[in-house]
């Protein structure tokens, strides 16, 4: 147990030495060393006992094809108690088994992908819209409903599929024609104000709103598409590395079987295996630190869009690259806030200013504004914002044994894994295959190949396109490195490992990682040098890689409409205004503050009260007068009026001008006012016919008597 102590220690500082030192690009053996390994099953210690050999290696990403074999060479015969049998396994002992046959061991690693759990969270509507429905005069309906407690509003109402209720806000909301609106198409002009559904509110036009108040209804519509959102959770590293055995049998030693084969494979989730004869047990022990993180979406939501009709199979087998992964700050999950997805019809009818804003106020920024933009992007050569397509080939884990379906992501950079293999030999033989090779082509183009050649400064679309070529007769394992790049231009952060099989050709790129990019915002030519490395590091080609960069297309800067410096800052303790300082009334203030303005309104509204005052008590004198004496001559009769001033004199009677001369006296006195017995005749009797004065005189306030 000692010795296996010291060997693990040994292990550990191979790994420190080469991690310092080295730069591992293909599968290498950190540790190999010789060991009593003994197992204690509380039944005998030394009958578990035997050597055994534990090498520790890495293997790299894109280690696809078995490019390094491990040789190993025989031992005469295993599980027996010294771990010797000279003359072969005796035939009392079951355990001993020979072992003669030369045994060839290769390592090979599946794609690395990031696996992010999902949880569902809720469901989004692609693109909410708004529709304007016109009420009033000359219109279909005279009225525009839009109350909480309408049964038919102008807008109608949503109501849920399972329980058959209305859908709270769902009537949408009206805006009639107000004062400034009316007053503003009637005289001509326009209102001031911007005015939501564009509604003719003149009067001359409407027919003085006799038919209804002229007004818009404004209608919160839900489109056919809905996506469903999940949680994105923390990343899990998923791959697999199998371990092939080849038995081989040589011409030297009695064997009548062919080759024996036999593969295991240890994963994170299993990271332990043995074979069926014992013979080899392989460890995963994780991996080394990369030099790129997977990426981080635990702030996002996935959208995974779901026609109406479709099963989840259909679906989840669909295309993937539209599939959307957007910041969880564009979503609203109660639906309270305007102008994120998931807006919700107490949203857009609540929102402040409803009328005054322009149409589709609150409905910016949903998923179909997002998608839209995205397909511009691609359209345009740029790498999209929200699709998954930037990702890469990225694919959907359905659930299964109990976990939650996964989204994978896949990781193109460089990853070593470290493998623990513990067998049964003497010692081992490590081959590596070597074999040349040559770079086809170099080139730089941006997002789905749009364009080969430039990419935009400034921006992360030059991905870089290789194609190398093994002209050997055996697989082989190369590295490719992108280097030596003009100044501001940032090569990838990390080199490519890659098998490739004889004759044949492999593609690198384009991935994620594997960019260049211009620091600055110019238009130049650039230049990189693209290195192909050999499994032994030795270079066995380079090449040019020339591309050219575009200026950045700056976002548009707004014109100025002119002086807008504003004035100097006010002090707090001096910048109150005359109305904050002193009272109207208040004279004295007003004088002693200089607020003459003030002073002066406050002159002309003492002037204008006191004229007013006089004018109006002056009109109110002149129409009592007025009233009082017509009603006293209305009350005349014929004869009476006869003797009014300026009638002549009667020259055959005599007595009747006395009357006359009498009545004429009468009329030229000013009238006196009424005694207290006239008063309670004429105003306060509750009589419908007064009693006439003594002197048959009509008294203005009933018939002659």
């Amino acid at each position: 147990m000692a010795r296996a102590g010291r060997t693990a220690i040994v292990t550990l500082g191979a790994v420190i030495w080469w991690l310092c030192f080295h730069s591992v690009h293909s599968t290498t053996i950190l540790a190999s060393s010789q060991l009593l390994q003994c197992v204690n099953n509380g039944s005998s210690l030394l009958r578990s006992c035997q050597e055994r050999l534990v090498v520790t290696l890495t293997v790299p990403t894109g280690s696809d094809l078995a490019t390094e074999t491990i040789e190993v060479d025989p031992i005469r015969c295993v599980n027996t108690e010294d771990s010797s049998c000279p003359n072969g396994c005796p035939s009392s002992d079951k355990d001993c088994r020979e072992l003669a046959d030369p045994v060839h061991i290769s390592l090979t690693k599946s794609h690395v992908n990031a696996n992010y759990e999902l949880s569902y969270t809720q469901s989004f509507n692609h693109k909410p819209i708004e529709a304007v429905m016109y009420t009033g005069t000359g219109e279909s309906s005279a009225i525009c409903k839009d109350g909480a407690n309408e049964q038919h509003p102008t807008c109608g109402w949503y109501t849920n599929p399972e329980t058959g209720s209305q859908v709270a806000d769902s009537q949408g909301f009206c805006c009639p024609c107000d004062v400034d609106g009316t007053w503003g198409d009637t005289i001509g002009g326009g209102s001031p104000q911007l005015a939501r559904g564009n509604v003719d509110c003149s009067l001359l036009g409407n027919f003085l709103f006799l038919g209804g108040v002229p007004a818009s209804a404004h209608c919160m519509n839900l489109d056919m598409l809905w996506h469903a959102g999940y949680n994105v959770g923390r990343a899990e590293v998923d791959y697999s590395i199998n371990v092939l055995l080849v038995h081989k049998p040589t011409d030297h030693l009695n064997l009548t079987d062919g080759v024996q084969a036999e593969t295991i494979s240890v994963t994170p989730q299993a990271p332990i295996q043995l074979t069926t004869d014992a013979f080899l047990s392989v460890q995963l022990l994780g991996d080394l630190a990369s030099f790129v993180s997977p990426p981080v979406l635990s702030e996002k939501i996935l959208l995974i869009p779901t026609p109406r009709g479709a099963s989840s199979q259909e679906i989840f087998n669909g295309d993937k690259s539209r599939w959307m992964l957007v910041d969880k700050g564009r979503f609203s999950l109660t639906g309270t806030d305007c102008d994120k997805i998931g807006s919700s019809f107490t949203a857009f009818r609540s929102h402040p200013d409803k009328c005054k804003r322009p149409i589709g106020t609150c409905l910016a920024n949903q998923i179909a504004d997002l998608h839209e933009e995205d397909e511009q992007r691609v359209n345009a050569g740029q790498t999209p914002l929200y699709f998954l397509s930037q990702w890469g080939s990225v694919d959907l884990k359905p659930p299964s044994n109990g976990a939650s379906a996964a989204l994978s992501v896949p990781l193109t950079e460089l990853r070593h894994s470290i493998v623990v293999m513990n067998m049964v030999a003497d010692n081992l033989k490590f081959v590596v295959n070597q074999s040349p090779g040559n770079i086809v082509e170099a080139k730089v183009c941006t997002f789905n190949l749009h364009t080969c050649g430039s990419f935009e400064a400034s921006t992360l679309d030059g991905y870089i396109i290789i194609t190398l070529r093994n002209t050997g007769a055996l697989d082989a394992a190369y590295t490719v490195a992108v280097t030596n790049c003009t100044d501001r231009v940032l090569p990838p952060p990390t080199a490519q490992h890659v098998n490739i099989a004889s004759q044949a050709n492999t593609q690198v790129g384009p991935f994620t990682t594997f960019r260049v990019r211009a620091e600055d915002n110019e238009a130049s030519q650039r230049s990189c040098i693209i290195t192909m490395y050999d499994s032994l590091g030795a270079i066995l080609d380079t090449k040019d890689l020339l591309f050219n960069t575009t200026e950045t297309n700056m976002t548009e800067i707004p014109q100025s409409p002119g002086d807008r410096d504003g004035d100097p800052l006010r002090d707090p303790n001096n910048s109150k205004t005359c109305a904050q300082r002193c009272k109207l009334y208040n004279v004295v203030c007003n004088i002693l503050r200089g607020c003459w303005q003030r002073l002066l309104l406050f002159i002309l509204i003492v002037l204008g009260s006191l004229i007013g005052a006089c004018a109006a008590t002056y009109l109110c004198l002149k129409f009592a007068t007025r009233m009082l004496t017509g009603s006293i001559t209305s009350g005349l009769t014929s004869q009476e009026k006869e003797l009014a001033p300026g009638k002549s004199l009667n020259t055959r009677n005599p007595s009747m001008n006395n009357i006359r001369l009498q009545q004429r006296n009468l009329a030229t006195q000013k009238p006196l006012p009424p005694s207290k017995s006239f008063w309670d005749r004429h105003v306060h009797s509750t009589s419908t016919r007064p009693s006439a004065p003594t002197y048959n005189v009509h008294n203005g306030w009933g018939d002659l008597t």
